[in-house]
């Protein structure tokens, strides 16, 4: 079968001659966004019923035995939308992206987000937004050191470029909703997580203390990585620690 979740951890597999049908539904249905199911391992081409088929997907009904849906973003980014994120929540299966680009007839490779899928390594990780950005760093490196907090994390559905909507996504009601409590930077410890601003009037880019001195941190444009705290904490705004840490 060239597609699978694993039982044992979730993590979503997807082979090449799956991901190939994928993407030449993507360019048949180009420049209207194409909408697709995985079942039983295989993918089944939708109709996309939306108003506007060229901004945006929808589906009269979808397959009972739903292990996946994807569909594509033409001419723009492979990052989720707000409202991509909100659905795929509430759908509870992955989701899968891909963009089109008319210009060069290229497709990209899938983009896959959501509970269930593959944690890619905290360190050296690309960029892409609601998928390998800060936030989602955080959200990993709890979910890998301690998984009964991580998991219970919210996503945020946000999208990209979110905060130049000054939308108050960081700020203390999300945060406190998500069981943080802000702390004294003389406590700073292993996994507390800095909060601060970077060219926005919100609060728009979180890390992971590392201990050591260093901060778990990933910008766009760049590679996650570990950063001289002092550098962090001259733009920090507050400093959190979950209430269920030990």
């Amino acid at each position: 079968m060239d597609f699978h979740i694993e039982e044992s951890t979730g993590a979503v597999r997807c082979g090449s001659t799956l991901s190939a049908h994928i993407k030449a539904h993507a360019w048949q249905q180009y420049p209207k966004e194409s909408v697709g199911a995985i079942v039983r391992g295989e993918y089944v081409p939708l109709h996309n019923v939306h108003p506007s088929p060229h901004t945006g997907f929808m589906v009269n009904q979808y397959p009972d035995d739903l292990e996946a849906l994807v569909h594509s973003h033409p001419d723009t980014l492979t990052c989720p939308s707000a409202a991509d994120m909100s659905q795929q929540a509430a759908m509870d299966v992955p989701w899968g992206i891909v963009s089109v680009d008319g210009k060069s007839s290229q497709v990209s490779e899938v983009e896959w987000f959501g509970e269930g899928c593959p944690i890619p390594p905290l360190l050296g990780r690309t960029f892409l937004s609601g998928v390998r950005d800060c936030w989602c760093l955080v959200k990993d490196w709890y979910t890998l050191n301690h998984p009964e907090i991580g998991h219970k994390l919210p996503q945020l559905p946000r999208d990209h470029d979110w905060y130049k909507d000054e939308i108050d996504l960081l700020g203390p009601q999300n945060i406190e909703d998500a069981g943080f409590e802000q702390i004294h930077i003389s406590e700073m410890r292993l996994g507390d997580v800095i909060l601060g601003r970077i060219g926005s009037r919100v609060v728009n880019h979180c890390g992971v203390y590392w201990g050591g001195n260093q901060a778990l941190s990933h910008m766009e444009g760049r590679l996650s990585r570990l950063e001289v705290v002092h550098h962090w904490l001259q733009r920090a705004e507050y400093i959190l620690r979950h209430r269920d840490m030990p």
